[in-house]
């Protein structure tokens, strides 16, 4: 039984990732769907550590969003990598990733921290922008160098430290594509699920597309919707 589930763990060496991203989307969801009590907590550790709960918060939205689309590069990373490495492949790549967004996040909470406030009308500004940036040929030569994937060394340090690079250079092209959509979501944070959801499901699209570039207006008219929607009456 044990060298089944490790052979299985292999083939599908992105289950792991993706039940991570399931995870995030569960916490993100909870104090929403938890009650008054659990909105109460979360919002307590908010007014005790302001700061390390909105760098949690930002990660955990982040992973919640940005893995679920990444997991077909992964995987098609993991396939052609010794039997033995296909796990580790898969981390390292991901891991990587990840941290190119967190530093994104920590870079644009640190810009909001200088500038003091977040004028009301920052965050449909910026999903306007989103919108017109999804009409660039810009943006959409990024979403398609996402499925431009190196091919890695077989072991070794050399194979860890290819696989980690692989995953900055995929985390860059993302965030090229994507910078003005998570850039709103800094604005509107993590407790903005109806947004979260709305921007992730987006990114995924435009990540599993065979012709990404096919969604360019119809996803431009969903942020500009959204756009319209956060303007404050």
């Amino acid at each position: 039984m044990a060298a089944a589930l490790q052979r299985a763990r292999r083939r599908l060496a992105e289950a792991g990732a993706a039940a991570v991203a399931a995870l995030a989307w569960l916490r993100l969801l909870a104090p929403a769907a938890g009650g008054e009590g659990v909105r109460a907590l979360h919002d307590e550790a908010h007014a005790a550590a302001a700061l390390a709960a909105g760098a949690a918060g930002w990660v955990l939205m982040a992973v919640a969003m940005m893995l679920p689309g990444a997991l077909p590069a992964a995987r098609g990373l993991a396939v052609t990598a010794l039997w033995t490495r296909r796990g580790r492949t898969v981390a390292l790549f991901l891991g990587a990733y990840v941290g190119v967004w967190a530093a994104f996040g920590a870079a644009a909470y640190a810009a909001l921290a200088v500038a003091g406030g977040v004028p009301a009308l920052l965050l449909p500004a910026v999903l306007a922008l989103a919108a017109l940036w999804q009409l660039t040929d810009a943006k959409w030569r990024a979403v398609r160098s996402c499925h431009l994937l190196p091919t890695l060394p077989p072991r070794g340090r050399k194979a860890d430290r290819a696989c980690a690079a692989a995953g900055m250079r995929y985390g860059r092209s993302c965030l090229t594509a994507c910078w003005p959509l998570m850039a709103a979501m800094v604005l509107a944070g993590h407790a903005s699920v109806g947004l979260t959801a709305l921007i992730a499901a987006v990114v995924t699209a435009e990540k599993l597309a065979a012709r990404p570039s096919r969604l360019a207006a119809p996803t431009a008219a969903v942020v500009a919707g959204a756009a319209l929607i956060s303007i404050p009456i």
